[in-house]
């Protein structure tokens, strides 16, 4: 019971990062412009 909530807040985490991914649609981004991307937001 007790590692419920660090799966949800993981769960939660990744979520944002795959929404944060998907709003940003650039076919021309690389894997280095991704990095940038997401350390920066």
């Amino acid at each position: 019971m007790l590692a419920l909530p660090t799966v949800n807040a993981s769960l939660d985490v990744l979520l944002d990062l795959k929404a944060s991914i998907s709003a940003f649609d650039d076919p021309r981004m690389d894997t280095q412009d991704l990095a940038f991307y997401l350390a920066t937001h």
